[in-house]
């Protein structure tokens, strides 16, 4: 190609001007061109293909009504700091979101037939320089030179239409570049000609730009020919790769950036746990195994379905469903117990994210997936189940932050709050059967019993009372049910006040005696004098908490799940799951079977009851904290759930001195109840060492 042929010509030069984009005849590599940062003019040589003009032109004139043959764009909005833009917004993006970027991007360029998207390495640099780099391929309409450098110096560029709710045109560069300050490379095929240009970072002036291409003559172009051994086999006459060349030379763009899940598989999984479906006629695949030879049955393009295919696919699925809620449609789904979802192919349920233009938003998978399915009523068996909402397009405005991580409704986040308290007070029946079946054993009705028997002294701290005295109240009530305290939690009862009269005073209820002076008053006073319990009225009883022991063991308690924490207290469903794996109760269960270990049967004893006084400390502070509640300004429903946390759990049962001691002393009458027992009963072995041999001196106590 000649060099004539080969340079931008000064209409192009114009053109690429007006969008932003200019190209610097005669600059020095180490220049930062206009092209991203239109405030400044290029440099120039004063040569013929100058374009210093143009520049001018668009900037330099005043828009005024004197002026009518000022340009359009006179006076328009400038980027003053095109570096601090990307570098700002790129802190927004999420690990990996430049998957998502090349790969949307790549869909966008495909022909309406269809075509493919595939990510692997770039397999010349790899043979040649033994150099390992990411790229992606598509095999779509592709770009000549000027088109490459308008598109990628451009930072708003995009090759379709560009909106709120369509593509913004910026999630390619801002997710890439700064990563990869080595440079960019984008290598592009129209008709079977190839053309590339290097968006890189310039150490000297610490600007993002087009690497200029140096010709023979010195003269220096944006773009430059590609050579034939660059074309990867997948393209044929029209696509596009973009190479990620990272920090340094040397560094291997494959390895999996932090966040991420599933180090070998990192892609795959990343995209279909990012897209929900593609659209029809595209093939995405990512290359596994590209270390091996070629023709190894492990060296191969992996399809890649999103993850909808997959939770329909029979192999997986047990059930589904939909549930309306106000403005989004909830679709859920039950996986089969043998579904494999340890490949690293896929997300491991449960998995709760929104829909929109057929890709996942605000993807919340376990631990916090657990956090999100809880709220909306899923309490057990999370492992097996996927949430995924649907907002209506009547909902209101549905668009996405810039780096497409968050959906936005009305320019707010979505409320997933609102969702979720529809979504329990609907949750489907099969759902329900999958806690059942899911759920430990909770707590029987004699331990329950027991616990409120523990807690009865200290009820009033608790706001236990079920009645309290009123002069107003409607029912007659115990006296032993009634307490002084508050309704409900934070909200004192006060009666209204009465008007002045002279009561007389019932000496048997305590209860004001009114009359009308008749002689039907001398029957309403017998009634009164003879009426069982005191005048009251009925208030909201603070209930306990439904309690569940969970464990890896019998797999009630995922992995993830409150990892190495005591407790997880879910507001909406007034349950307490308390960790039986974590070190504070297994250490000191450990501690008293070792001490115990002589007597048959004592092992299950100690558990028992290491954890019935955990447990009273747990349910104890659920219930002050939600007594707390709306009692003063300090205390909101935020506040009381900031002490409500796991990890605030966590801090209740780490002081031990008390709780150790009266499970000494516990354990002393109970296990020398049984150990009597089977005396009695000639359970005890000739010269068996007896049973009370000692406790341990902090737990040593007389019997109760």
């Amino acid at each position: 190609m000649s060099t004539k042929q080969n340079r931008i010509s000064t209409k192009q030069n114009r053109s690429a001007a007006e969008q932003g984009a200019v190209p610097v005849p005669g600059g020095t590599s180490n220049v930062p061109l206009s092209s991203l940062d239109p405030t400044a003019a290029p440099p120039n040589d004063g040569g013929p293909h100058g374009n210093r003009e143009s520049v001018q032109t668009a900037i330099n004139v005043p828009l005024s009504p004197s002026n009518p043959a000022a340009p359009p764009d006179a006076g328009a909005l400038r980027v003053e700091n095109v570096t601090f833009i990307v570098d700002r917004l790129y802190q927004d993006c999420a690990p990996g979101q430049f998957v998502r970027e090349l790969t949307a991007n790549g869909l966008q360029w495909l022909p309406p037939e269809g075509g493919q998207v595939i990510w692997t390495i770039h397999r010349p640099m790899y043979d040649h320089e033994q150099l390992t780099k990411l790229c992606c391929i598509d095999t779509g309409i592709g770009m000549t030179g000027p088109q490459l450098v308008s598109h990628v110096a451009g930072l708003s560029k995009s090759g379709r239409t560009q909106s709120m709710e369509e593509n913004f045109g910026v999630g390619g560069r801002i997710s890439t570049v700064p990563a990869n300050p080595e440079g960019v490379v984008y290598l592009s095929w129209v008709n079977g000609q190839g053309a590339m240009v290097i968006l890189k970072h310039d150490r000297a002036t610490g600007r993002y730009r087009l690497e200029p291409f140096v010709h023979a003559d010195g003269s220096h172009e944006l773009w430059g020919q590609v050579p034939p051994e660059q074309k990867p086999d997948a393209i044929d006459q029209h696509g596009t790769v973009v190479i990620l060349l990272g920090k340094t030379k040397g560094e291997d763009t494959t390895v999996m950036p932090p966040g991420l899940h599933t180090p070998k598989r990192w892609i795959t999984r990343y995209l279909n746990g990012r897209f929900f479906r593609f659209p029809a006629g595209a093939d995405v695949r990512v290359h596994e195994g590209w270390r091996l030879p070629k023709g190894d049955q492990h060296n191969f393009l992996r399809k890649i379905s999103g993850l909808e295919a997959w939770l329909n696919d029979p192999k997986n699925r047990f059930d589904s469903g939909s549930v309306p809620l106000s403005g989004a449609t909830a679709h859920w789904w039950i996986l089969r117990e043998d579904a494999d979802t340890n490949s690293g192919h896929y997300p491991t349920p449960g998995v709760v994210a929104a829909l929109w233009q057929n890709e996942l938003y605000d993807v919340a998978v376990a631990p916090a997936g657990n956090i999100r399915l809880q709220s909306f009523g899923v309490v057990f068996g999370m492992k097996r189940v996927v949430l995924i909402v649907e907002p209506d397009s009547t909902a209101g405005s549905l668009t996405s932050n810039t780096a497409r991580t968050t959906l936005l409704l009305n320019s707010e986040p979505l409320p997933w709050t609102d969702w979720a308290e529809e979504f329990r007070a609907r949750l489907p029946a099969p759902l329900r059967k999958l806690m059942e079946e899911s759920a430990p054993k909770t707590m029987d009705p004699d331990h329950r019993k027991s616990l409120l028997d523990r807690l009865k002294g200290v009820a009033d701290l608790f706001r236990f009372s079920r009645y309290q005295a009123s002069r107003r109240g409607t029912v007659q009530a115990d006296p032993d049910s009634v307490t002084s305290g508050f309704a409900n939690p934070g909200e004192e009862v006060v009666d209204p006040p009465q008007p002045p009269e002279e009561p007389s005073v019932n000496p048997v209820t305590r209860t004001r005696k009114r009359g009308t002076g008749g002689a039907a008053d001398y029957f309403t006073q017998r009634a009164a004098a003879n009426a069982v319990g005191v005048q009251a009225r009925e208030v909201k009883v603070p209930d306990l908490p439904k309690v569940y022991w969970v464990s890896t063991s019998d797999s009630s308690r995922n992995p993830d799940e409150i990892e190495d924490q005591a407790a997880l207290y879910i507001e909406s469903a007034h349950v307490l799951k308390i960790n039986a794996d974590f070190r504070v109760f297994t250490d000191m269960i450990s501690r008293w079977q070792r001490h115990y270990a002589h007597i048959p049967g004592a092992g299950v004893i100690v558990t028992e009851t290491v954890r019935s006084w955990f447990e009273l400390q747990l349910i104890e502070a659920v219930l002050a904290a939600r007594a707390l509640k709306g009692s003063s300004p300090l205390w909101t429903s935020t506040d009381v759930e900031s002490i409500l946390t796991p990890r605030a759990l966590t801090a209740v049962v780490l002081p031990r001195f008390h709780v150790d001691q009266i499970v000494g002393r516990t354990l002393g009458t109970r296990i020398m109840s049984l150990d009597r027992a089977r005396q009695l009963a000639g359970a005890q072995a000739p010269g068996e060492t007896p049973s009370m041999s000692g406790v341990p001196t902090n737990g040593e106590a007389s019997a109760d």
